[in-house]
């Protein structure tokens, strides 16, 4: 006996929204409707992303993620941003996703890619002449630094106005330079201690400047031979207000017009410094070397520790 056939109940009826007209909208029984998507034109440039939404090519964020090859968290963090990037508001909702005019989108995107007169911390490093860590400190130290704000950012990099980075800089540097106590004869003599005085610092912490000068560290004018057999150094005023104020305090490249560079810190006489100093410091000693360096002569561990790698490196 032949088993009975049956024809599958509505196999031969489409599916009750395919009645509907392209673009037409959906009552879903919320609070919101929404809009039956048609897909692409097959002449549309994009190919075949991308849908079309009250007549007009709209991308969700599968869509975007598909045509320009990026991460659904990027996205989204880009969405979240809008208020600070300019993403494009939201035009449609496909199902349950969000959906931006195509041509609005990716005029922002290749606008937001651009970097024309903006740089990273590593364009920050390169510019200034000093490690990329230290362009990271200063970013991360911007609440007590007043560290300009990015400007934009792409993928996982942040980007800063090159000339407004570069007028905080200069600020910050003259900040950080020592105070030196005003007034005096420019030509009286005066001894270490009272440099330190003027600079505003401990006696002890310069006692050493005579063996291990920092740089733009002045010669004595008259070197004294006391009876104890010590020396006596005498200095002008005028010599320790000169060094005052042409002191490098932290990082950046030496005055002058950028050179090209042949490895980090060529050229820059801090370089010299660290190898002098690897020569004369025994090897049991080196761990402590680069925060001996900052006291000596100003700068921060951090940055002669990369002074001190680029030394070894490059004898």
């Amino acid at each position: 006996m032949n088993a009975p056939t049956s024809t599958r109940r509505g196999s031969a009826r489409a599916p009750w929204c395919d009645m509907l007209a392209p673009g037409s909208r959906i009552w879903t029984g919320r609070t919101r409707t929404m809009t039956r998507p048609t897909r692409v034109p097959a002449d549309d440039p994009a190919g075949t992303v991308g849908q079309m939404a009250d007549g007009r090519l709209v991308y969700t964020r599968a869509d975007l993620a598909t045509r320009f090859g990026l991460g659904s968290s990027t996205l989204q963090r880009w969405y979240r941003d809008r208020d600070h990037n300019g993403h494009p508001a939201a035009v449609a909702t496909i199902g349950r996703s969000l959906a931006w005019d195509a041509q609005a989108w990716q005029a922002w995107y290749e606008q937001m890619r651009g970097t024309d007169d903006l740089v990273s911390l590593d364009g920050i490093a390169a510019r200034h002449g000093f490690s990329r860590a230290t362009a990271a400190r200063l970013w991360d130290e911007r609440a007590d630094n007043a560290h300009p704000a990015w400007a934009k950012r792409v993928g996982h990099t942040l980007y800063w106005r090159a000339g407004e980075y570069d007028t905080w800089y200069a600020a910050y540097r003259a900040a950080q330079a020592p105070s030196v106590e005003p007034g005096g004869d420019p030509q009286e003599r005066i001894t270490l201690a009272d440099a330190a005085r003027m600079l505003g610092m401990q006696p002890s912490s310069i006692t050493q400047y005579p063996n291990r000068p920092p740089i733009g560290w002045p010669e004595p004018v008259e070197v004294e031979q006391l009876p104890s057999g010590r020396l006596r150094r005498w200095y002008t005023r005028a010599q320790i207000r000169r060094y005052a104020e042409d002191r490098r305090v932290g990082g950046g490249r030496p005055p002058g017009p950028a050179v090209a560079r042949r490895w980090p810190y060529d050229g820059d006489a801090r370089l010299d410094v660290a190898r002098q100093a690897l020569h004369d410091t025994p090897a049991e000693q080196h761990s402590g070397l680069a925060a001996r360096l900052a006291a000596d002569h100003g700068g921060t561990a951090g940055t002669w520790a990369n002074i001190l790698t680029i030394a070894r490196r490059h004898r």
